[in-house]
């Protein structure tokens, strides 16, 4: 069976930052973007990007701030934004008509739920906890 991170656009992205595909519990979401992306021929589902602060190894250890998006988003839910944010994780199915359905399992604050067609990872690095403070409070 294909690890999901193969159906990713730019996946490597963030695999070369953290090692290996990460699980993303314990990550905070500190940005849920979406918007209507409607073009000039066409009216096109909504497009939703995320920055996450994802711990590498133990919680504190190291830092990785990366941006997902998600093209063609339907049927979303979500509830709770608040001041942290924390997941347990985020769950990236496959659907057997192709796309992904998404589930941000909220340990804190926010829960999403969503199917989408196509995932892909604009930017990931590693950073410092008082650098990822800085870019939640300056976006």
């Amino acid at each position: 069976m294909e690890s999901i991170e193969m159906g990713i656009v730019d996946a490597s992205k963030l695999i070369s930052v953290h090692g290996c595909w990460p699980s993303f519990h314990d990550a905070e979401i500190l940005d849920f973007h979406i918007w209507r992306n409607h073009g000039a021929i066409s009216l096109e589902y909504p497009i939703l990007t995320t920055k996450v602060h994802v711990f590498i190894g133990k919680p504190d250890t190291q830092h990785a701030l990366t941006t997902l998006r998600f093209e063609r988003v339907q049927d979303l839910t979500m509830h709770g934004f608040n001041h942290q944010n924390s997941v347990y994780g985020i769950s990236i199915q496959p659907r057997s008509n192709g796309g992904f359905s998404i589930c941000f399992d909220s340990a804190l604050g926010m829960g999403a739920s969503f199917d989408c067609s196509v995932i892909s990872v604009v930017d990931a690095q590693l950073c410092t906890a008082d650098a990822i403070l800085g870019s939640a409070k300056t976006e």
